[in-house]
């Protein structure tokens, strides 16, 4: 009898280790997911913003004088450019937010009591602790990095955004001022 209820435990700790691992994989897939998402949003976004800042740019330094028309164009596609840069500042900080929320449930599930084996094969064989969350002593408590002047890529690109919002502010107040002298 011993021997069944010790089978019974070890098969239902089999099961919830499969259960655990499973979970950790959608976890992980949907991180990765994330992932993808927020950079091809970046790579898109910069294009586009560099492109129309490429036109406008021309549009300014053309020494012809400006018709009403243009004037508002101007306007517009200043106002355009700059709630495009703010959206996609928003859209960015929400998939990276998703991102290290997939990766800290991932990393829950991972320290949780009773997970040691699975530990051993994804901190080997996938590198689910990175420079945004760490295993600290024995408690094994997930935590935020004390070194805070530490950048990420996702940084940068955040900053390279944060610059098309000042360039798209400056060509606002260049387009505003603009229509005033004319008026």
């Amino acid at each position: 009898m011993v021997k069944h209820n010790e089978v019974i435990r070890s098969s239902k700790k089999k099961i919830a280790a499969e259960k655990d691992e499973a979970r950790i994989q959608y976890f992980l897939d949907k991180m990765f997911a994330q992932t993808n998402l927020y950079w091809k949003r970046a790579n898109i976004l910069l294009l586009i913003n560099a492109a129309v800042i490429g036109v406008v740019s021309k549009m300014i330094t053309d020494p012809t004088p400006w018709s009403d028309q243009s004037r508002i164009f101007y306007l517009g596609v200043s106002v355009i450019g700059l709630i495009l840069s703010v959206l996609w500042l928003f859209m960015q900080s929400v998939s990276k937010y998703n991102e290290d929320k997939y990766k800290y449930d991932a990393q829950r599930i991972l320290f949780s009591k009773g997970n040691e084996k699975l530990r051993e094969v994804y901190s080997t064989s996938m590198d689910i602790i990175s420079n945004h969350k760490s295993i600290e002593n024995q408690n094994q408590i997930i935590h935020k990095p004390k070194n805070i002047l530490r950048f990420s890529a996702s940084m940068f690109m955040n900053i390279i955004v944060s610059v098309f919002v000042l360039i798209w502010l400056i060509f606002l107040t260049h387009s505003i001022i603009n229509i005033l002298n004319a008026a």
